[in-house]
C-alpha cells in the first residue's frame, strides 16, 4: 500500500465525499491517509461492532482498545519514520 501505484493522484477530491470525513485532506501521505481512514471509518464502524456482538453471543469480556482522541491526535503527530521500519511496522 506504501508504493507509489497505490497513492491517490492529485485532485483525487472523491475519495474525501464517498468517505466524508474518513479521508484526510489532499497532500498527505499514504500511510497517515491508511491510519486515519482505520482509525475513523473500519475501527467505529465495523470492528468494535463485530466483536462486541460477537462476544455478547458467545457470553465473552472483551476489552476495547484505549479509544481517547486526544491520544489519537498525539499519535497521528507521531513521524512516519518512527511508525515503520522497512516498510513493516515497528
Amino acid at each position: 500500500m506504501l508504493s507509489r501505484e497505490w497513492a491517490s493522484e492529485p485532485g483525487a477530491g472523491r475519495l474525501g465525499e464517498i468517505f466524508d470525513g474518513a479521508v484526510l485532506a489532499e497532500g498527505r501521505d499514504p500511510l497517515s491517509q491508511a491510519m486515519h481512514f482505520e482509525a475513523t471509518a473500519k475501527l467505529t464502524g465495523d470492528i468494535l461492532t463485530k466483536v462486541d456482538r460477537m462476544s455478547m453471543a458467545n457470553s465473552l469480556e472483551v476489552r476495547c482498545p484505549l479509544l481517547d482522541s486526544e491520544l489519537a491526535k498525539l499519535a497521528g503527530r507521531i513521524p512516519n519514520a518512527w511508525k515503520t521500519r522497512g516498510g513493516k511496522g515497528n
